[in-house]
């Protein structure tokens, strides 16, 4: 995947909100200093999305597609809260996973 790297405050909060759609070989990369179970949630966003939650390199846990808010205010917005923790988190357009054939375990090599 070609993705775009989220990794301050600013850029992890806006993530791919606004966009109209994601590229199948698109996607955005949240990088986190420390290994945590970070909460996402889809504020703005108009698509639905693969979720891939990284640790030490490894796919740690897969989120398969993730549904934007339909008629949410900012008070109710839903969380996504993932089970395990991670230090990257890759979102991707919804189907990609499986058409990539990813799974829990796989190694990831960020270039």
């Amino acid at each position: 995947f070609r993705v775009d790297v989220a990794d301050n405050v600013f850029s992890r909060e806006r993530g791919l909100s606004g966009r109209p759609a994601l590229a199948p070989d698109a996607g955005m990369l949240f990088v986190f200093r420390l290994p945590w179970k970070y909460s996402f949630w889809m504020r703005g966003m108009k698509f639905p999305i693969d979720i891939i939650l990284i640790r030490k390199g490894r796919i740690a846990d897969i989120l398969e597609d993730a549904q934007p808010p339909d008629g949410w205010s900012f008070l109710s917005l839903p969380r996504l809260k993932p089970r395990f923790a991670a230090d990257m988190v890759l979102e991707v357009a919804a189907g990609a996973i499986r058409e990539a054939g990813i799974k829990v375990g796989d190694r990831v090599v960020v270039k």
